[in-house]
């Protein structure tokens, strides 16, 4: 029973990575480039400049393809945590008393979850709609003092 739970145990650990690490970077497209004077975006900062502008457009440019990556990665280790399920399931059917059927159910379980995870973000980020966003610099226009 221990080795099962260590099993389950690196296999959610690998899934909460590949979570993370897929909201960081479908997320980080927010802030890609510094708005210009009238809102629409600016373009990519000059190479020279040591602001966060440059830095951050910098970082977005770099990692740009990650998070396709990222969802072929999601895709491919969800197939295969899913056919050593169903080869765990086949084994278990052979000989039940050394291969319990949980552990094939808890790969079939994360397998599946891996495969429906690029769908799901794929539907929160189309909910959410950071799709154009842009940073600008906060601008005072006017200060009211009312006091009676």
């Amino acid at each position: 029973m221990g080795m099962l739970c260590k099993k389950a145990a690196s296999l959610v650990s690998m899934f909460s990575v590949v979570v993370t690490l897929n909201i960081a970077f479908i997320c980080s497209t927010a802030f890609a480039t510094p708005a210009g004077p009238s809102g629409p975006p600016a373009g990519p900062p000059t190479a020279g400049g040591n602001n966060f502008g440059a830095i951050a457009a910098n970082i977005v440019s770099s990692i740009e393809f990650l998070p396709g990556l990222l969802t072929g990665l999601a895709y491919l280790m969800g197939i295969l945590i899913g056919v050593k399920a169903i080869i765990m399931m086949n084994k278990h059917v052979e000989s039940p008393q050394q291969n319990p059927l949980s552990a094939a159910v808890i790969h079939l379980a994360v397998g599946g979850a891996l495969f429906a995870l690029p769908i799901v973000f794929e539907a929160m980020y189309e909910t959410i709609g950071v799709s154009g966003a842009s940073v600008a610099a906060a601008t005072l226009t006017e200060v009211a003092f009312n006091l009676n």
